[in-house]
């Protein structure tokens, strides 16, 4: 109604839902998407500064006149900015964001590498030094989404810049310009392929024998079911390695002559004891891999069964 009635036809969409059914969740999606979007056309550029377009100069004072860049029209229009009657959930969002712990990473189909996203941000370190300052925290990944609502804010913000923060985080970065960009359309490749592999798969279930997913459906959920119960044998044990331990640590020692101790078969024991856990240990997650490995017969089912299907 708003976009209908309004002087200018915008393409305003609206969002609604009650809680966690993923409406911010859909909003950091749009967010990712629009950094790329920009992203796309800055690997465009041969180097950094034809990104920007001087301006005229600005009067700082008198007899004083500062050199005033802006970013060409092609990089404008990128930025986000979240508003709300409520100062505590733009203030969350802000904070949020750019929050390491708020990574929620999948593992593989071999159930690998769950942390490796979150990893990689932290080797990039996109500026969360001075993000963390800002935003007066220690859990930034980056340089993501600042509150600047206030003036006070934007005071805060352009203060931690200005103070030569950002100078020398870029001063350390050891990727050229042109490394930057071949990395960039690398990862964007990679992102393309598996979405046409996503897309594939989708197709292939769409025009599957649907008794035939059902049954790839119960199969999976039978091995995730298996691999569960070995994962959560595989914390009892080590909780008992655990426990073990610190009956080592806190066991007393027998006394030899005056100044000397030494460990008592008890010691012996319970080290031994520790090392058959370890042992169990590893022979379950041999096992737990085996298991993630596994694909249902009935999973394997391709374009041609789809297609005599249908």
């Amino acid at each position: 109604m708003i976009r209908d009635k309004g002087p200018i036809k915008t393409d305003l969409k609206t969002v609604n839902g009650p809680p966690g059914t993923g409406k911010t969740t859909l909003l950091q999606d749009v967010f990712a998407d629009t950094i790329v979007q920009q992203a796309k056309v800055m690997a465009q550029l041969e180097k950094p500064m034809d990104g920007f377009r001087r301006i005229k100069p600005i009067e700082l004072f008198s007899n004083c006149k500062y050199n005033a860049y802006e970013l060409i029209p092609a990089l404008q229009g990128y930025g986000i900015v979240v508003t709300s009657n409520n100062n505590s959930a733009v203030a969350n969002i802000s904070k949020e964001f750019p929050s390491r712990n708020k990574i929620r990473q999948y593992p593989n189909e071999n159930r690998e590498k769950q942390d490796e996203y979150r990893t990689q941000l932290e080797e990039i370190d996109y500026f969360s030094d001075l993000a963390n300052r800002i935003l007066e925290t220690a859990d930034s990944w980056g340089m993501f989404a600042v509150p600047m609502g206030s003036k006070a804010n934007q005071r805060k913000v352009f203060k931690h810049i200005n103070h030569g923060v950002l100078k020398k985080q870029l001063s350390v970065y050891s990727d050229s310009w042109a490394d930057a960009r071949q990395n960039f359309n690398t990862a964007l490749e990679a992102v393309h392929q598996e979405k046409a592999r996503l897309h594939r798969m989708i197709s292939i279930v769409e025009r599957a024998n649907p008794s035939v997913v059902d049954q790839a459906y119960l199969e999976l959920k039978v091995v995730d079911e298996g691999i569960e119960v070995l994962n959560q044998e595989i914390a009892n044990l080590t909780q008992k390695i655990e426990n073990t331990r610190h009956r080592l640590v806190t066991l007393p020692k027998k006394r030899f002559l005056i100044f000397w101790q030494h460990e008592t078969p008890t010691h012996d024991s319970l080290r031994f004891h520790i090392s058959n856990l370890n042992k169990k240990i590893e022979g379950l997650n041999e096992r737990v891999a085996d298991r993630a490995k596994r694909t249902p017969a009935c999973c394997s089912f391709n374009c041609t069964a789809g297609k005599n299907h249908s």
